[in-house]
């Protein structure tokens, strides 16, 4: 619908074709004065067009531009000028003259732009004289490249007074008028009839659109039998023109008319606006009594002078209008009574509560004679969006059929508001020279209007440019070729502007669909230890027939197996999904190997193009066979050594062989295992060294697979196998553990799908034991010293347990530790080992000399121990480098820990006794102190008392002194006798020795 409609009172325009202009053509209408009326948005009218003569006495007034100080001047690509135009609210602006030079193009247009930003021509003028006509005018743009000099707006009352002649009649049928149930005013004889109307405003040319071309010689008769075909399609426009007057009666179920849009919308619009869209044609807008011409202007009228028609049109309100004005009783006469025979059978209709009336409206038509408005711009085409095949699903057919393509073409550079014409152009010989891209029953095409965008959300206004859809019918999308498109625009007399054309590609053919690939391994039993093919992979190409637009027939399926292709026979797939098959023999492996296989998949169709590939599938293939049993070491495994916790681990790590997923770790004690052979001791057997034990169960074989129980399995990372198990911290037995290795391939989740694994019966065990945390009795320490110094030490060990030494044989050891007293036991330093020999009954003993300082005083404490526990089996073979190792590794015997420290015992090493002598000195008496012991770091001195005689000859002690050294020296004071006494480092005194000068 035309943005005019957006005038709440409806418009009217008018314009003068006179043959031969334009200068480069104009003579596709017939000349004269064409006229229409566009009624406000959501009304029709109520009557017959009577189209007057009207005085123009116009008045210029004053324009302003966009330019500083209002200025004209120079006009080019990039700088239009833009002229404004005020007048007072009771005047209308009705025609603008420039005088300039150049090519100019003075447009009238609206006070919004088009949701593409282009300005929206109502009329315009592009040669001399430029001037241009239209109601109200506020916006002028002048575009092109030249120059204006003077610019000029005429204005007019908008109340011009009464019509001066009466021009012309234009009413609906009669025969359509009896059908609308009286809501249309009749009129007297002589109006003009929808087909006189017709023939008279009929192009002289055909429809650049119409299916027929060539046209030999299209003629009035031509246009009318084009416009009936167009009104009488299955009755719509009688439709619409009939529920568009009883919605002005207030009929509720008239109001809306509805229309499905995809599968669950609608798309709601009143009857009026359906007919405002059908007028866009300007023959069914004749049809329609809402455009007109004549054959030729009033006498009065001068050319390029201002002149002013009048529209009349009546339209129903709802209230009281005035039942007599000047232009009703006008209107009224001129029908000869039609408007009062309206008015009675409104009244009639309507209830007190709701009337309704009929109003004239008097629409104004500016123009001037012999300036015709300029043609329609030439659009700007471009490929808008991306080209789309097309589809049709034949009855009762399974899959589409790819029957053509279509592409969106946007219209720039203008704002295309009525129809266009899409054709397509000869490409080939063979090709029809022009084809429609309009909806068409035979000689006859609907008029297409350009698509505009809708508003993305609510409240944010349409961006966009116009758009037309061009299509292109194929018979197999291999044989799309380019299109040539044509697309002009039509003014509302029927006027089309130069054709714009723009050649695409149409969209390449779309890729075969993507397969489902399904693999699958299928084993084959194989015995022996020689390389072989663990079975076959089976591959499954899922192929579906092309459905999607634009695909072609698929000629050949293929699989890629381990980067080899590979060509599969191609199903039928005329029935449906087909699925290609191939069976792949697996290289062959050695047992408890495997292979993986990567499939990938794809198809390809009669273009050779090839499908996006199948997601690949990766199988692994796995030889059934078990992979060979680890080598053990015959030595007995320490776990940790038992402390506070009531368990002790132990690692264990296996060396796996190639093939081995996983290993399982079972464990059995030394009574189960031994209660599986018989005659083995299975009660008195913890009596002996468990190496020896070990031994035992060495001789008997391998045990069977009875008593051993899952204790972890854990996977292969990087070659090796790792478990960690916990222990009794009590145990005192041996615990067998077997690594059994298990074969096994990566699944579809990524976890290991567990094969085959090997008879446990042929794993050798490993044999654990917990260390040993017995220790003897408290041992009892003395010590003595000869008159040479020596320090003799013994240590004494009793009550050691029988049955202990049974099983930790061999002589017990003892260290002893000097004791420092304020120090933690812990610290206290290691003196001496010594072996403590069996002495019978129980009791262990030995002695040991230490040597000792002089002047010493020595605290001594001892602990004992158990014989190292032999880890060797004793007479097995040995493996040097075993599959199973424990963290702890495999030592040859286990050191059995320290008991408790004794008492200490304290021992005092006497030495020589130092001399004192004296001689004068300076100071008094200087005393020397000789073969004094050398004193280590910490142990005590000897120290010095010095003594003078007291008034009743008495020794009073006057001072000590510590001597050391090998000669301590110190000086008394004179003028007394003195003495001096040594006292020893244990604080035992010698007696004083008189000290005085020789």
């Amino acid at each position: 619908m035309s943005v005019l409609a957006d005038h709440t009172r409806g418009y009217a325009e008018a314009a003068h074709l006179v043959a031969g202009l334009p200068s480069h053509g104009d003579d596709r209408v017939p000349e004269g004065v064409h006229w229409r009326v566009i009624p406000a948005s959501g009304t029709v009218p109520a009557g017959p067009i009577v189209v007057c003569d009207a005085a123009a006495d116009p008045s210029m007034t004053g324009i302003r531009t966009d330019r500083p100080g209002d200025a004209l001047g120079d006009v080019a690509p990039g700088r239009a000028l833009l002229l404004l135009i005020d007048v007072p609210p009771d005047r209308m602006a009705g025609w603008v003259r420039i005088r300039g030079e150049g090519r100019l193009r003075v447009a009238v247009i609206a006070d919004r732009l088009a949701p593409n930003g282009a300005d929206i021509e109502i009329t315009a003028r592009d040669e001399e004289p430029w001037i241009v006509a239209s109601s109200d005018i506020a916006r002028v743009r002048v575009t092109g490249e030249g120059r204006v000099h003077e610019a000029e707006a005429l204005h007019i009352p908008r109340d011009t007074g009464r019509p001066l002649e009466v021009l012309q009649i234009a009413s609906l049928d009669t025969a359509v008028i009896d059908r609308l149930d009286g809501c249309y005013a009749y009129p007297q004889a002589g109006a003009d009839t929808s087909t006189e109307r017709v023939l008279a405003g009929a192009p002289l040319v055909p429809l650049p659109y119409a299916p027929r071309h060539p046209w030999p010689e299209y003629t009035a008769d031509d246009e009318l039998r084009r416009v009936a075909e167009l009104v009488e399609r299955e009755g719509i426009v009688l439709d619409w023109l009939h529920k568009a007057l009883a919605a002005a009666l207030g009929d509720e179920s008239s109001r809306y008319l509805a229309e499905a849009v995809g599968a669950d919308q609608e798309l709601r619009y009143s009857p009026a606006a359906a007919l405002g869209v059908a007028a866009a044609d300007p023959g069914v807008a004749r049809w329609l009594a809402r455009q007109g011409m004549l054959p030729a202007p009033p006498a009065r009228w001068q050319e390029d002078r201002p002149s002013l028609a009048m529209a009349l049109m009546p339209v129903i309100v709802p209230g009281q209008a005035p039942e007599r004005t000047e232009l009703a009783e006008v209107y009224d006469e001129v029908l000869g009574g039609g408007l009062s025979s309206l008015r009675d059978e409104l009244a009639r209709r309507a209830s007190p509560e709701a009337p309704l009336s009929v109003e004239v409206l008097a629409l104004p038509m500016p123009l001037v004679l012999g300036a015709p408005p300029a043609l329609p711009l030439t659009p700007q085409l471009r490929v808008f969006g991306r080209a789309e095949w097309t589809v049709e699903r034949a009855a009762g057919a399974e899959l589409a059929r790819t029957t053509g393509w279509e592409q969106s073409i946007a219209l720039g550079g203008t704002a295309p508001f009525g129809p266009v014409s899409l054709v397509r152009l000869r490409r080939a010989l063979a090709d029809p020279e022009r084809t429609t891209m309009h909806d068409a029953e035979g000689p006859v095409a609907s008029p297409l209007l350009p698509a505009w965008p809708q508003p993305a959300a609510p409240g944010v206004p349409p961006a966009g440019d116009a758009t037309v859809r061009g299509r292109q019918a194929v018979a197999s999308p291999g044989e799309a070729v380019p299109a040539r498109w044509e697309v002009r625009l039509e003014d509302w007399m029927g006027r089309w502007g130069d054709p714009a054309e723009i050649e695409v590609a149409p969209p390449s053919p779309a890729l075969p669909a993507k397969p489902v690939l399904r693999a699958t391994f299928v084993r084959t039993p194989v015995t022996g230890e020689a390389a072989a093919s663990p079975g076959v992979v089976r591959v499954e190409l899922v192929i579906a027939p092309p459905s999607a637009p634009g695909a072609l027939p698929v000629t050949a399926a293929s699989v890629r197996i381990d980067g080899a292709p590979v060509a599969l026979t191609l199903p039928d797939l005329s029935a449906g999904t087909g699925i290609a098959v191939h069976e792949h023999v697996v290289p062959a492996t050695l047992p408890g190997r495997s292979r993986t296989i990567r499939v990938e998949g794809w198809i390809t169709d009669a273009s050779s193009a090839d499908s996006p590939h199948a997601d690949p599938v990766v199988i692994t293939a796995s030889d059934a066979r078990p992979v060979p049993v680890p080598t053990v070491s015959p030595r007995l495994l320490p776990a940790g050594r038992p402390g506070p916790a009531p368990e002790v681990a132990v690692t264990l790590s296996i060396r796996a062989v190639e093939g081995a997923a996983l290993y399982r770790f079972y464990t059995a004690s030394e009574g189960t295992v031994r209660a599986q052979f018989p005659g083995l001791d299975s009660t008195a057997f913890r009596n002996r060294p468990r190496a020896v034990r070990a031994q035992e169960l060495l001789a008997r074989g391998l045990p069977p697979r009875e008593g051993f129980t899952l204790a972890q399995a854990v996977p292969v990372v990087a070659g090796t196998a790792t478990a960690t198990l916990l222990l009794p911290s009590a145990n005192s037995d041996l615990v067998l553990v077997r690594a059994v290795p298990v074969t096994g391939a990566l699944d579809a989740y990524g976890k290991i799908a567990e094969g085959v694994e090997a008879p446990p019966h042929t794993v050798a065990p490993a044999y654990i034991v917990v260390p040993s945390v017995e220790v003897p009795p408290v041992p009892r320490v003395a010590a003595e010293v000869d008159d040479g110094g020596t320090v003799t030490v013994r240590v004494e060990v009793s009550g050691v347990p029988a049955n202990t030494l049974a099983r930790l044989p061999g002589a017990l050891e003892a260290r002893l530790v000097e004791a420092i007293p304020g120090t933690e036991p812990f610290y206290w330093p290691e003196v001496k080992t010594l072996t403590l020999v069996d002495a019978g009954s129980g009791v262990f003993s030995g002695s040991a000399p230490l040597p000792a300082p002089r002047w010493a005083r020595i605290r001594l404490a001892a602990s004992a121990r158990y014989a190292a526990e032999d880890m060797v089996v004793p007479d097995a073979d040995i493996v040097l480098t075993p599959d199973l190792t424990a963290s702890g590794g495999a030592p040859d015997d286990v050191v059995s820990p320290w008991g408790p420290l004794s008492a200490p015992v304290t021992l005092d090493v006497p030495g020589a006794e130092p001399s004192i002598r004296s001689e004068a000195s300076a100071a008094g008496i200087r005393v020397s102190v000789d073969g004094l012991p050398l004193i280590a770091q910490g142990s005590s001195a000897f120290t010095a008392v010095v003594y003078r005689e007291g008034a009743d000859a008495a020794l009073i002690e006057y001072e000590q002194r510590e001597v050391s050294g090998e000669t301590a020296e110190f000086d008394v004071p004179g003028g007394a006798a003195a003495a001096v006494a040594l006292r020893d480092p244990f604080g035992a005194a010698r007696p004083p020795v008189r000290v005085g000068p020789t």
